[in-house]
């Protein structure tokens, strides 16, 4: 009887030790110094090439107005400030403050997106995408 017993008291605690555990641990692997590298050319190839695609937006805005026509949906920045297409007419808000409208590039993914900022908060994130202007 006493191994049964001593079997049992065995027993009970693994069970009450891992009774809190509702799933194994996970193991994480870390990627090698050469493929973090080549992640981070990776990530700044596509950075400067949104910022190619945003300085080529922010060129074609420059000539547009709010009497150019549109397509319902579509955005743009149109007299320094934000403007969307509504009923086949732009709508342009105002940006505040010393604020205009820019095309600037994500970071994290392809594409750019179009927000009130600094001229010199624009400029620099250009800079630090690796392209000149804006």
């Amino acid at each position: 009887m006493a191994p049964i017993t001593i079997n049992a008291i065995l027993i009970s605690t693994l069970f009450a030790t891992f009774a809190g555990v509702n799933s194994a641990p996970t193991l994480h692997s870390r990627p090698s110094h050469k493929s973090s590298l080549h992640l981070a050319r990776a990530d700044a190839e596509l950075v400067k090439q949104n910022a190619i695609t945003a300085q080529g937006l922010n060129a074609k805005f420059a000539t547009m107005s709010e009497s150019d026509s549109c397509q319902d949906g579509q955005t743009a920045c149109i007299s320094n400030g934000f403007a969307q297409c509504v009923g086949s007419k732009w709508q342009v808000q105002a940006c505040t403050g010393d604020l205009q409208c820019f095309a600037l590039p994500l970071v994290n993914s392809q594409g750019t997106s179009l927000t009130c900022d600094t001229p010199e908060d624009a400029a620099a994130r250009f800079q630090n995408a690796g392209v000149t202007g804006g």
